[in-house]
């Protein structure tokens, strides 16, 4: 029997795109990806995952691997898409499952109502036998779901690697990073928002407000 596991990396940050991955192992491979210590990325070091990403692949059935894009992530947040960024998840994750040929599939839930969550995904699947699992931290209880984690993570930094080279160090591109507020805010001062920031997110309102109120206090010092 072939099981998918899918889960995403970046969801959270200020800067750069989520990433979402699905995966598709058989029965007899979940035992070895145990054995080679797979499980939730969060928990792994960056070392550890690079290691763990070729293992994977090399065993994996199927792989889908799908970008989010900040602009699109800002449309459905700013916009007030009904659902917000749990939608977009809903309607990438379908897209992924549609190209997984596995009768049993297991996602880790960002909902916090997984069987809200599980109803959209069906509404947006064409009728097939499915057996869909969705749940809270099922990167810490399915190992299929681990390994999917681990490659959206891994392939999400490589990402950011890459951005780094065209933009510069903008750190991890998490709201509690200060490189990644420190380059918000001189994209703010120089008026530059390049499309890798999500200008939907609360920490760069913040930076900006923050940012027009310096600007005014200035102007209204030297103009007394």
């Amino acid at each position: 029997m072939l099981v998918g596991g899918i889960d995403e990396a970046g969801r959270g940050p200020v800067v750069g795109p989520m990433v979402i991955a699905g995966v598709v192992f058989s029965d007899s491979d979940i035992d070895q990806l145990i054995n080679l210590g797979v499980r939730d990325s969060k928990k792994l070091s960056p070392k550890v995952r690079s290691k763990l990403l070729p293992e994977i692949l090399s065993r994996a059935r199927e792989v889908v691997v799908e970008y989010v894009p900040p602009s699109l992530i800002d449309k459905y947040v700013l916009n007030k898409i009904r659902g917000g960024l749990n939608q977009l998840e809903v309607e990438v994750i379908a897209s992924i499952i549609v190209r997984l040929s596995a009768p049993k599939i297991i996602i880790d839930v960002p909902d916090v109502k997984p069987e809200r969550f599980k109803k959209r995904l069906l509404e947006r699947i064409e009728k097939r036998k499915l057996l869909l699992i969705v749940d809270h931290h099922a990167d810490e209880k399915f190992p299929t779901v681990a390994a999917a984690s681990i490659v959206a993570k891994v392939f999400r930094d490589e990402m950011i690697r890459r951005l780094h080279g065209f933009y510069g160090d903008f750190g991890s591109g998490y709201p509690s990073d200060n490189k990644t507020r420190a380059f918000i805010d001189y994209c703010i001062g120089k008026n530059y928002f390049p499309p890798i920031i999500r200008r939907s997110w609360a920490t760069f309102k913040n930076i900006r407000s923050k940012s027009l109120q310096m600007t005014l206090n200035e102007f209204f010092k030297y103009s007394l």
